[in-house]
């Protein structure tokens, strides 16, 4: 789906948590299924879904030390350093 899909379907989830942990744990899954993806779409060097993994990474778990480290490894490779 596209950014703006994610958006609010991300926005839902965390409106949701608070009444029902099975939200919080969603988010945890998308959180992951992101950290995962992320990961692998840099070690193939697909700076394109890096980038579109990484900016729902930052909605659904916004803060993320491993999410800050790959946009750090995605802005180092498209900058050509």
């Amino acid at each position: 789906q596209d950014l703006s899909w994610w958006k609010k379907e991300i926005a839902e989830l965390n409106s949701k948590k608070k009444s029902d942990e099975m939200y919080e744990r969603l988010l945890g899954f998308v959180s992951l299924a992101c950290y995962s993806y992320s990961g692998s779409a840099l070690q193939q060097n697909n700076l394109a879904a890096a980038e579109k993994i990484l900016a729902i990474y930052q909605l659904a778990d916004p803060g993320n030390k491993d999410c800050e480290n790959f946009l750090v490894e995605l802005n180092r490779r498209k900058a050509g350093n």
